[in-house]
């Protein structure tokens, strides 16, 4: 049995597709099986994952004829085939160091009691080149779930990036996938809150992750709708109803996100503020001067 499933899924993303495929099968660490799945992409990335059929270590290679609609379908149906203690879901567009998946063994390996294991990334654009290294990944932690999703989870997705983290399997027993298919750009932040509900996070002090940014980044056009907000808000109030703060912090927490909507570039932004948590709605009738306050 092999010690990690790392499950690729793919759509339309030939052109990065086999430098994402030797990123993964040319890690130092050998003991995984690969499965892809393609969710019926219009490009050449079907016959891209074919011509691997036969390598020792790939288990499985599955091609949609029609696209299920949901990167969460494809996540649960490469969860029911994969065979490791360990998953890692390495998105197709990005890239992996070499040492990846031996440095994370190292970590689980140190820390029996975590089940969450992410990295800091490097971004690059379409061509490979890197374009940033996000400061507040700099340093390496290990903290009880808990804790991380009261302190960071209310004010975003910690985990940006699904490349970056390996996770004990059985933690994903307790996640509704019908329910992650009602998302369509936040279901990952919702995912890894119930994952993290169950056990501690390690974050690596390494950047082993290379996180691709281009057009085609579902997040680009997910912004431009507000999902961020529309979506978002949900994965917050369930963290507030959940793991209720003291009354000043749950202040805090609203008009951060009170503020974020009014300097958005949504052209209706009252059509946002309906999101928030109740009194939300009673703090973003002061957001023209909470924003020179906050200035």
């Amino acid at each position: 049995m092999p010690k990690i499933s790392v499950i690729l899924p793919n759509f339309n993303h030939s052109r990065f597709l086999r430098d994402r495929i030797e990123s993964v099968l040319n890690q130092t660490f050998q003991d995984f099986e690969l499965i892809m799945l393609d969710d019926a992409s219009v490009d050449h990335s079907a016959d891209i994952i074919r011509s691997y059929q036969g390598h020792p270590k790939v288990s499985h290679i599955v091609i949609n004829k029609e696209n299920s609609g949901s990167t969460f379908i494809q996540w649960e149906k490469g969860l029911k085939l994969a065979k490791g203690e360990y998953i890692w879901f390495a998105e197709s567009d990005d890239l992996s160091d070499p040492d990846f998946l031996r440095c994370f063994m190292d970590a689980f390996d140190q820390h029996p009691e975590v089940g969450v294991v992410y990295t800091p990334s490097i971004w690059i654009d379409e061509d490979g080149k890197e374009i940033h290294r996000p400061d507040h990944e700099a340093e390496g932690f290990t903290q009880p779930g808990i804790e991380v999703i009261k302190s960071e989870f209310t004010r975003g997705c910690l985990i940006y990036n699904a490349s970056t983290v390996v996770f004990k399997k059985a933690l994903t027993l307790s996640v509704s996938f019908k329910e992650l298919t009602k998302f369509r750009y936040t279901g990952d932040w919702f995912f890894w809150t119930k994952l993290l509900e169950q056990t501690s996070l390690t974050r690596l002090d390494q950047r082993l992750n290379y996180y691709r940014r281009h057009n085609n980044n579902v997040s680009f056009k997910s912004e431009r709708e507000g999902l961020q907000f529309a979506e978002g808000l949900k994965v917050v109030n369930y963290i507030l109803e959940h793991y209720p703060p003291g009354f000043f912090a749950r202040q805090k927490i609203i008009l951060y996100w009170a503020l974020k909507i009014s300097q958005s570039d949504l052209p209706d932004k009252n059509n946002f503020y309906k999101y928030l948590p109740g009194e939300g709605r009673f703090w973003s009738l002061f957001t023209p001067l909470l924003k020179l306050y906050f200035k």
